[in-house]
């Protein structure tokens, strides 16, 4: 029977008794804890995952009381960031010390094509295009632009450790938009396609001071 216990994985903190099983560890506590690491509030983690605003602070308060994260507050913006702990633990579930670059993904775009228009959203600003009119709005706290031949997904600023990482969560937050939009207005999208002009950088904290002295 301890030899279960061990496999179980649980990490704890004896002072506030909070227990994460392997699962939750893997998809709650470590995609959060990435998240913290690179500056998303509460609010952009939960869209970048689509979990609901009481399910992030559910897992935020949990980490907190674990010792991970601790909890700041810049103007009137509440923020987390990871403790020393938190960066020890982060550093060993993902098996490697991370360098101190970071990777930026912004300006990226998805269209869908639209199959069949629905109705259209009354409460939307309508922008002036060059020889056309669009309607821009919000969904699921996205910004989102309707055309004549699609619906256009404003996925905001990501950060994280890889490329990859940053082109699939943009993905997949753009695709529940998509999804929403759907169900909202009953129309029917085709398979969304990222448009041109995204920009992919890696902000290095330790270069740009580095930069800066050396002036």
């Amino acid at each position: 029977m301890a030899g279960s216990n061990d496999r179980s994985q649980n990490f704890s903190s004896s002072k506030s008794k909070v227990k994460f099983d392997f699962t939750t560890v893997r998809t709650r506590v470590i995609p959060i804890l990435k998240r913290v690491q690179v500056g998303d509030y509460p609010a952009k983690i939960g869209r970048t995952y689509g979990w609901g605003k009481q399910h992030v602070s559910y897992y935020l308060n949990k980490l907190q009381k674990a010792g991970l994260i601790c909890r700041k507050k810049r103007s009137t913006a509440v923020f987390f960031e990871l403790t020393l702990r938190g960066q020890n633990f982060l550093g060993s579930c993902e098996g490697v010390l991370f360098g101190s670059g970071v990777f930026r993904l912004e300006k990226v775009q998805y269209r869908y094509p639209i199959l069949a228009e629905g109705l259209l959203p009354s409460d939307f600003r309508r922008v002036e295009m060059q020889n056309w009119t669009a309607l821009l709005g919000l969904e699921q706290g996205v910004k989102v632009r309707h055309t004549s031949r699609s619906w256009i997904v404003h996925v905001e600023t990501l950060y994280g450790r890889s490329s990859g990482e940053l082109f699939t969560l943009s993905k997949n937050l753009a695709d529940r938009v998509a999804k929403g939009l759907m169900v909202k207005y009953g129309c029917r999208l085709s398979e969304g396609e990222i448009c041109r002009g995204h920009e992919i950088a890696i902000d290095d904290p330790v270069a740009s001071y580095l930069a800066g002295t050396s002036q």
